[in-house]
């Protein structure tokens, strides 16, 4: 044993005594550390990545019975209070917001507390371009920064000592909010970006949105340079420089005389501005986007103004004035009510996503410099910088063509890496021939298979279940179970002891062994000759590794997939 120190991701199997922990209790474990798992499927998303940018590379899965609490209250005294802080914060949405879903929302947008979100509605609020206030970001900063202004107007800034307490409020206000929110990436530009305006005002000096938007930058990435590769981080700082280079030239295309239409074409020229420069890494990172967020910024952002307003009273009145907090929780429970009936409406309505868009990184380049090209084509209104910009969305349009014609000729074979479970997908062009396992669920396959999918630029998907009896027959694709050939290639399924039953040696291109079979593998060898054995995720680990083991001493050719990753055989 040897000392060290660092971040390690623990799972805890959740029982009575691991749902009663609190952030400082200090933790004896008795189970394996084990590095991050690799990306295991081609195109999915890389955990392992992601988690590297947050310099934790090791985990631990622990049991019931292996691990003991041995001590407490050994965190950060200041990140203890604001836990706190939120844990009573927390209690009074609770105590006046009836409905689960409505205080899952509330709990997000004032407080950036996401545990009690479900999947349906963070699907909803993403498929409607209203995801980014479910995060706390520079939206609400700026309305907290807003209120705070408000508050401090009364106060007199004749003195030396009263402009610097209203400095002091200020900058409390703003990082208090921002830390208690959890001190996202768009929350740090934010709260950074308003302190430098907040210093400059009470200084008589004017600040410059761009200048001010690189300070923030910069300092953001001096306290942490992997900021610089999270998304929140990219999005949040090219969601600003749209804002502030695009929308007063889009305003000015139009400006309504009524006041309704006014402020709702404000709104819809700041959303459209923000998605400028957004859209092409939404698309690299997403692969979808939402045609509707301008429908929805018009309805969430003023809401969310008035709801973030609410919440705050709610949590100022709560312990000074029930009886007043009981009709700003209701209203505070009416406006959420709306609010989600709102996203669930838009959601709803026809051609509101598009989704499965594919764009690799080099294509992500060329549409970013395509943006910048129009930046610098809007300030300098030269045909030929225009003709530029042209020239950049004609060759991402043929790059994007060249792509789908080198994958509609690409005939491939996939066994993913599905853990417990099998999904096989046959690419043939644009079609997608999939034999699923019956036990697979739709969660498992969005998050293992269906990136791939896009990235093959796959439209046309057939599904079967794996023990299917009935016999398939597609273009270049036949099976009769468990015998399937793809192509030239031909394979048997072993997955029950049906394959026992061939007393002759059959001569095959690969074997498959999926959910947990009994078999020797010698007896196996004898019965197929094949090239190559492949033991999907669904078969036990130690089953596998003895097969494995087995396999090498008799000289096959063999895969696991559990250690490997996919197998990806091209015809």
């Amino acid at each position: 044993m040897q000392p060290c120190s660092g971040n390690l991701l623990v799972y805890l199997e959740i029982d009575s005594l691991s749902s009663q922990l609190q952030y400082g209790d200090l933790l004896y474990l008795d189970a394996s550390v084990m590095p991050i798992q690799r990306q295991m499927n081609p195109n999915a998303f890389n955990f392992a990545q992601y988690l590297h940018y947050k310099n934790i590379h090791y985990q631990s899965f622990v049991r019931t019975g292996e691990w003991r609490k041995i001590d407490a209250h050994q965190g950060n005294f200041v990140t203890t209070q604001l836990y706190q802080l939120r844990s009573n914060l927390l209690h009074i949405l609770e105590t006046h917001i009836s409905d689960e879903t409505g205080f899952a929302v509330a709990s997000a947008i004032l407080l950036g507390y996401r545990a009690e979100l479900t999947e349906e509605v963070v699907t909803a609020y993403s498929d409607t371009g209203a995801i980014h206030v479910l995060s706390v970001s520079g939206l609400h900063v700026g309305i907290v920064f807003w209120l705070i202004e408000l508050l401090l107007s009364r106060l007199s800034s004749h003195s030396l000592a009263q402009r610097l307490l209203k400095l002091s409020l200020a900058l409390t206000g703003i990082w208090l909010f921002a830390l208690l929110t959890g001190a996202s990436a768009s929350v740090l530009r934010a709260a950074t970006m308003f302190s430098f305006i907040i210093v400059g005002k009470h200084l008589n000096r004017n600040s410059n949105i761009y200048n001010n938007l690189a300070a923030a930058a910069f300092f953001s990435l001096l306290y942490n340079p992997f900021l610089l590769f999270e998304v929140g981080f990219q999005l949040s700082y090219l969601a600003v420089m749209g804002i502030a280079f695009f929308q007063k030239r889009l305003y000015s295309l139009w400006i309504p005389e009524n006041f309704i239409l006014n402020y709702a074409w404000q709104l819809t020229t700041v959303s459209l501005a923000a998605q400028i420069p957004v859209a092409p890494i939404t698309l690299y990172y997403f692969h979808q986007f939402p045609l509707y967020f301008w429908l929805s910024s018009l309805i969430v952002i003023p809401a969310s103004g008035l709801l973030l307003a609410l919440g705050i009273l709610l949590f100022f009145v709560a312990p000074l004035v029930p009886m007043f907090s009981s009709v700003v929780g209701k209203l505070l429970d009416l406006l959420i009510q709306f609010i989600n009936g709102a996203i669930f409406w838009i959601q709803q309505l026809p051609g509101g996503l598009l989704k499965g868009v594919w764009i690799n990184y080099y294509e992500l380049i060329l549409l970013d410099v395509l943006v910048a090209m129009v930046m610098f084509a809007t300030v300098t209104q030269k045909v030929k910088h225009w003709l530029w910009c042209g020239t950049l969305f004609a060759a991402f349009l043929a790059s994007q063509a060249v792509g789908k014609i080198i994958h509609h000729v690409n005939h491939e074979m996939v066994v993913y890496h599905v853990n417990k479970t099998s999904v096989i997908d046959f690419f043939d062009g644009r079609s997608v021939y999939s034999l699923v396992a019956s036990d697979a669920t739709p969660k498992q396959i969005k998050y293992s298979v269906e990136q791939h999918r896009w990235a093959k630029h796959a439209n046309k998907l057939k599904t079967w279940q794996l023990h299917d009896t009935l016999t398939i027959t597609q273009p270049h694709f036949w099976m009769q179970y468990p015998y399937f050939q793809f192509y030239e290639q031909r394979w048997v399924i072993v997955q029950d002891e049906r394959w026992q039953n061939h007393t002759d040696s059959l001569r095959v291109d690969g074997v498959l062994i999926l959910g947990n079979p009994y078999l020797e593998i010698n007896t196996l060898a004898q019965t197929f000759q094949a090239r190559i054995f492949v033991f999907d995720a669904s078969n036990n680990f130690r089953a596998t590794q003895t097969w494995m083991k087995a396999c090498h001493e008799l000289g096959l050719n063999c895969v696991d997939v559990r250690n490997t990753g996919a197998f990806v055989t091209q015809e």
